[in-house]
C-alpha cells in the first residue's frame, strides 16, 4: 500500500547520487522508512525500494553498522527468493540502501483475511526455506522471520514468488579477520510471537531458530493464528520456554489437514532441538550439502506433508548436521539419542 506523500518529508521527490528518484513513503518502522523510487538506467526506468535510515539514527554507531551489515548480508546472497539489492550509499548524512520493489503486499497482508489454502502454503513455506537454506550454508541466520518479513509477487504467468526481506538483526560470521561481532552476548532479538526458546534465553542461535519460526509462519498460513495466545513480551516467553504448542489438531477447523501437517510442525517446534531450560544440546557442523541438493532435486510432490517435511528439514539442515545430538537432561543423567539425523537420513535415503 502506498502511502499519500507527507509535504513535511523532504526525500520526497529528491534524487539521491544522481540516479534514485524518491516517489512516496511505502512503509516505515523503528529504524527508518522505507520508499517507492525510480532508477534511471540510461533511456530506461525501474522500480526499487529505498530504505532509508531515519535522521536521528544516523549518529548512532551502532545502528549504522548495523544498517551496512545488512546491505552487505543480502548483497551476500543469490537466491530468488531473497530481496535483492542494487546499491548502498551515504548523502547528507543519510544512510540508505537500494533494493527490487516487490508490489504483492506481505503474508502478514494476506493472513488479514484469514488462512490461506494449504497448498499455497505449502509452494510459500518451500520457496522460504529455500532463501533460508542458502543464508544457512553461508552462516547467515535471519534471527526476525515473520508474515512481515515475506513479501509477495507475482511472476509472468501468474507464478506467485515470496521474497524474504529484513536481515537487519541477522547474525552472520565476520567478513574480515577482526571484525567485531554486533550482538552482545544475552541480548535478546527477534520478534516475541516468532522467537525460538533460545533466542529469548539469550543463547547463540542457529539454523534451527529460523525454521522454528517458519514452522510458526506455515501453522499461520493454514490455521489463521498461532499455537499460544500471549498479549507481552513475558507472555510470549513463558509460552515459548515452558508451554507446549498447540497442534493443528487440537482446532477443530483444521483436523482435516492435521494428519499431513502435525508431524513436520511438531518435529521443528520440539523442545530438544531448541536448548530448553536444564537441557545442553551439542551439535556439530558438517556435510549434508550434497545431500541436501539431492532432497531438493528428489522432491516430492505427492503429499503435503512431505513436501513441508522437506522443507523444514532442508532449511533444518543446511549445513548445519545436528549429529546424534546428546541431550543431557541433568549432570548424570544416562544421554539420549536425539532423533534429528534420523528423520533426516530417513528423507535421504532412495525411495
Amino acid at each position: 500500500m502506498i502511502h499519500p506523500e507527507a509535504p513535511s518529508d523532504p526525500l520526497v521527490g529528491a534524487t539521491l547520487l544522481g540516479r534514485y528518484k524518491v516517489l512516496s513513503p511505502i512503509g516505515e518502522g523503528g529504524m527508518g522508512r522505507v520508499y517507492l523510487g525510480e532508477q534511471r538506467l540510461g533511456e530506461a526506468t525501474r522500480r526499487v525500494a529505498i530504505k532509508v535510515l531515519a535522521s536521528s539514527r544516523g549518529n548512532d554507531e551502532y545502528i549504522v553498522a548495523r544498517f551496512r551489515r545488512e546491505a552487505a548480508t543480502i548483497a551476500s546472497l543469490t537466491h530468488p527468493n531473497t530481496i535483492r539489492i542494487y546499491d548502498y550509499g551515504e548523502e547528507d548524512g543519510r544512510f540508505f540502501s537500494v533494493m527490487e520493489y516487490v508490489s504483492g503486499g506481505s503474508l502478514a497482508d494476506l493472513l488479514m483475511r484469514g488462512p490461506i489454502d494449504p497448498t499455497r502454503a505449502e509452494r510459500i513455506a518451500w520457496q522460504v526455506a529455500g532463501a533460508l537454506d542458502e543464508a544457512h550454508r553461508s552462516g547467515i541466520v535471519h534471527r526476525d522471520l515473520k508474515p512481515e518479513n515475506i513479501l509477495l509477487a507475482r511472476a509472468a504467468g501468474g507464478v506467485e514468488i515470496a521474497k524474504v526481506v529484513d536481515f537487519g538483526i541477522a547474525r552472520r560470521p565476520p567478513n574480515q579477520p577482526g571484525e567485531k561481532p554486533l550482538t552482545v552476548t544475552g541480548a535478546v532479538l527477534g520478534t516475541p510471537a516468532f522467537m525460538s526458546p533460545e533466542q529469548f534465553m539469550g543463547e547463540g542461535v542457529d539454523a534451527r531458530a529460523d525454521v522454528y519460526a517458519l514452522a510458526l509462519v506455515f501453522f499461520q498460513m493454514v490455521s489463521g493464528t498461532l499455537p499460544w495466545r500471549a498479549s507481552s513480551v513475558m507472555d510470549w516467553a513463558e509460552r515459548h520456554l515452558r508451554e507446549p504448542p498447540a497442534m493443528l489438531g487440537s482446532m477443530p477447523h483444521c483436523a482435516a489437514i492435521a494428519e499431513r501437517y502435525d508431524p513436520a510442525l511438531a518435529h521443528a517446534l520440539r523442545e530438544e532441538l531448541h536448548v530448553p531450560r536444564g537441557h545442553v544440546a551439542r551439535v556439530e557442523r558438517g556435510g549434508l550439502g550434497a545431500e541436501l541438493v539431492e532432497v531438493g532435486a528428489r522432491r516430492r510432490h505427492g503429499g503435503g506433508a512431505q513436501l513441508l517435511e522437506e522443507a523444514l528439514l532442508l532449511a533444518l539442515l543446511g549445513r548445519l548436521r545436528i549429529a546424534a545430538a546428546e541431550i543431557v537432561v541433568e549432570q548424570g543423567a544416562e544421554p539420549r539419542r536425539d532423533r534429528g539425523e534420523d528423520v533426516a537420513r530417513e528423507r535421504l535415503e532412495p525411495s
